[in-house]
């Protein structure tokens, strides 16, 4: 069984927690995806989750004894229907967490561990929500656009997000306090690049923003799209790492960006 309490390896928390949509056991592809522990030399401690459904974004608690998740519960009344909830893994039991709409996703725990910030569609777009895991109280963040994948900060204080509300299809980085105060942009996307200039591409889509372990530090996967004749356009995502400010941003992995690869880190 997996350590409730996960320790760390040269900075990486171990075990591991998966989704994956290929059997642990045989390796065969299947249709839902499952939950599962494993430690960093690739062996598997427990399954968390049974095959009936797709478990997507697991992360674990800030006591590390609980796992959160979103799961794809396919179609429901005309509507697709996507919950979040948890695990625990003392009790070995899944608890989902009761929202009033049928999409919610990418959960992530405050550093205390009695909030969960989430995106939820309510029908007409994508808004960030909280919910109190003690209270069951749901506050809304945000209200403008699109707003997707928020993160909490370590020290708790600080969402970090996705937002198009000034471009149609163009993502870029976003800070609000915990509370939704202060919401600004510190690392905009930005549609249009010459035919060919490879050193210029656009900046489309800034997806999954994730915080540094110190709080410092954001790490994002970014689209990179360069017009070209033959394909229109060629697209790769790499990844970036920000300073809070949005002063300063590097791009982390180096690669000819003429190569095509959506699935590049």
């Amino acid at each position: 069984a997996a350590s409730p309490t996960p320790t760390i390896d040269d900075g990486i928390y171990a075990p591991l927690v998966i989704s994956s949509q290929f059997n642990i056991e045989t390796g065969e592809e299947l249709e839902n995806r499952m939950l599962f522990t494993m430690q960093l030399d690739g062996t598997i401690d427990k399954l968390l989750t049974d095959t009936e459904l797709r478990y997507y974004s697991p992360g674990w608690s800030p006591d590390c004894r609980m796992i959160t998740f979103f799961v794809d519960v396919g179609y429901k009344e005309n509507i697709y229907d996507t919950r979040i909830g948890f695990i625990d893994l003392d009790t070995n039991t899944l608890t989902e967490i009761s929202t009033p709409f049928e999409r919610n996703r990418y959960p992530s725990w405050s550093p205390d561990g009695r909030r969960i910030v989430f995106e939820a569609n309510d029908g007409h777009s994508w808004q960030i929500y909280v919910v109190d895991l003690d209270t069951d109280e749901i506050s809304q963040l945000t209200f403008e656009g699109e707003n997707q994948y928020p993160d909490w900060s370590p020290t708790g204080d600080q969402i970090v997000f996705v937002s198009s509300r000034d471009k149609v299809d163009v993502w870029s980085v976003w800070l609000m306090n915990a509370d939704g105060s202060d919401q600004r942009e510190i690392f905009p996307a930005i549609r249009g690049s010459e035919l060919g200039d490879w050193d210029n591409p656009s900046l489309n889509w800034a997806l999954d923003p994730t915080f540094s372990p110190n709080g410092k530090f954001i790490v994002i996967s970014v689209e990179e799209a360069v017009p070209v004749l033959e394909l229109n356009e060629r697209t790769v995502f790499k990844l970036y790492i920000i300073e809070l400010d949005g002063l300063n941003s590097q791009r982390l992995i180096p690669g000819d960006r003429r190569i095509t690869n959506r699935n590049d880190p």
